[in-house]
């Protein structure tokens, strides 16, 4: 993605180093202790999906402002556009 203010990042976390160090029974104890967390996850990773969905689905101009997400507004030359003035917020 583009974004406006450069940043660092690293995809690589101590984790990983870790994992392979680790015994069978200790990762079935991480799993185990972690799967509402990963639960977790993957219904807030479906519910971003499907937010997405809608609003792609209803923005005519998508493909457009989305090629052009990250860039500044002085720089831009699509319409100004608001994702809040289209989302409506179903999960209250």
């Amino acid at each position: 993605m583009r974004f406006a203010v450069a940043f660092e990042q690293h995809n690589a976390t101590l984790s990983a180093a870790t994992m392979v160090t680790l015994s069978a029974e200790q990762l079935d104890t991480v799993r185990r202790l972690n799967s509402l967390d990963l639960e977790l996850y993957e219904f807030a990773k479906n519910l971003a999906f499907q937010r997405f969905k809608r609003l792609r689905d209803r923005d005519p101009h998508f493909v457009q402002r989305f090629q052009h997400l990250g860039e500044l507004p002085s720089r831009q030359s699509v319409t100004e556009f608001n994702w809040d003035s289209v989302i409506e917020d179903t999960t209250e």
